[in-house]
């Protein structure tokens, strides 16, 4: 039989059934090329070949008219392709870049000092770099699934994450580098965090902005300044003097028992003075706080545990505002007075009558005021 525009010797075989190759006779209608049996007499093209003999030329059968004509055919096509147990070569990229970054990580935190500047600088590096790449992948994702799907809000870009990534995963290879890129940066980011450390968290928090001072302080001394604040019945220096010598004795002029601890407490004070050593290095502060809406002298404090750099920068304010006399009434032999211009912050255990301040520790500086504001 000849097959016009047919493969011709093996290939041809292959296309003819079972009953036919084995030189077996089948008496119903054939097809006029392959020789393929009809499975019924109303077919119009063969189910082997394709061939349409009443338009002379070869078509496409339809899956479905297959199944219908030849069942076995049906168990092939649920059956599908066998699974592969192999990962594609994506995921595999994937988890290379991913891996990288965790070696990377431990590299940086065995190799540099605890505590030193380099593994702070590659620490800091890598969560902002981690962080950038995650965020310009994540905005890519976002803006593929806000184009396809009209539901989309803003909002999802905070709250509904996964569902922007997704979309990429379902689509890969293709835009493969999305998922590199980002889930790389996120992996940076997690291990600058949770491995390297090193991050000086107090200082990235602190912008240098200088708490202000009490209002009832900023009164009481306008109020000083002015010349409107009254002389108490008692003098001043005897009430330093009280201060300084008889606050722990009792009525009858013994020793009093010590108290129970109590809760530090926090006073705003304005420094009025300074005592420094022989060097020039000054090593206490001379205080006035706010005592029943009149500023009183509080007493001193040492500036112990204040970081060099503020304490250097304290030094050249002070000695810039130095004046002639106390800004309160107080007699203190060997102090330097300076101009109220200086705030800062201290804790003390207790308070006297007269608005000493007992235990006091210095807290921190609240920066500059100036009096004719």
């Amino acid at each position: 039989m000849d097959f016009d525009g047919l493969p011709s010797g093996d290939s041809a075989s292959t296309l003819l059934p079972a009953s036919l190759e084995e030189g077996s006779e089948f008496g119903g209608p054939c097809c006029d090329k392959c020789g393929a049996p009809f499975s019924s007499n109303g077919s119009l093209a063969c189910p082997q070949c394709g061939w349409y003999e009443s338009i002379g030329a070869y078509v496409e059968i339809d899956r479905s008219w297959e199944v219908a004509i030849d069942p076995k055919l049906a168990t092939e096509a649920d059956a599908g392709p066998a699974p592969s147990a192999k990962l594609p070569q994506w995921a595999w990229i994937l988890a290379s870049c991913m891996f990288a970054v965790v070696v990377e990580s431990l590299a940086a935190r065995l190799l540099t000092l605890d505590g030193g500047g380099l593994r702070t600088l590659w620490s800091l590096t890598q969560l902002f770099v981690g962080f950038v790449a995650f965020g310009v992948c994540h905005t890519y994702c976002f803006l593929q699934v806000m184009r396809n799907e009209a539901d989309t809000n803003m909002l999802d870009f905070l709250l509904r994450p996964i569902k922007s990534w997704s979309v990429i995963l379902r689509g890969m290879p293709d835009r493969g580098w999305v998922c590199y890129v980002g889930l790389s940066g996120l992996t940076a980011v997690a291990m600058s965090l949770l491995v390297i450390g090193a991050i000086p968290y107090e200082h990235l928090l602190d912008w240098n902005v200088k708490e202000r001072a009490k209002t009832n302080l900023m009164g009481a001394i306008m109020d000083q300044a002015q010349g409107t604040a009254e002389d108490d019945d008692k003098n001043l220096e005897e009430a330093v003097s009280d201060f300084a010598g008889n606050a722990e004795l009792d009525e009858e002029g013994k020793k009093k028992k010590p108290a129970a601890k109590k809760i530090r407490q926090k006073e705003d004070c304005i420094i009025i003075g300074y005592m420094a050593n022989q060097t020039g290095k000054i090593q206490t502060l001379l205080l006035a706080a706010e005592h029943y809406s009149k500023l009183r002298y509080a007493g001193n404090v040492r500036v112990t545990g204040l970081p060099e750099e503020d304490l250097q920068d304290l030094t050249t304010k002070l000695l810039a505002s130095q004046t002639r006399k106390p800004f309160v009434r107080v007699s203190i032999s060997g102090a330097t007075w300076v101009k109220p211009k200086h705030i800062c912050r201290v804790s003390y255990q207790r308070r006297s009558k007269q608005g000493g301040l007992y235990g006091a520790k210095l807290e921190d500086l609240l920066g500059d005021v100036n009096l004719s504001e």
